[in-house]
């Protein structure tokens, strides 16, 4: 039997901290860090499943969490640097 990879349905997107400019992941993958490079400033979890936000870069420091269809927003030195769908 084969297994195939789950993703969350939607979008997850957020606005770099470091340039302002929206980054966009689409169907992102359960259980797998996604590094958010320049850090999020602003996170919008329009999927179907809740994303845990972590301020590093290897989710090891949780942050936030966004329940499908929901959004938070994030300034100075915490901005959040990965998240997490699952």
């Amino acid at each position: 039997m084969s297994t195939s990879a789950q993703a969350a349905s939607g979008t997850f997107a957020y606005n770099r901290a470091d340039t302002g400019f929206r980054q966009v992941v689409e169907n992102p993958p359960d259980d797998e860090c996604i590094v958010m490079p320049g850090g999020g400033g602003v996170g919008d979890n329009f999927t179907d499943t809740v994303a845990t936000l972590y301020r590093d870069e290897g989710c090891t420091l949780p942050q936030d969490t966004l329940s499908p269809n929901s959004g938070g927003a994030y300034g100075g030195a915490t901005v959040p640097h990965s998240v997490f769908f699952g």
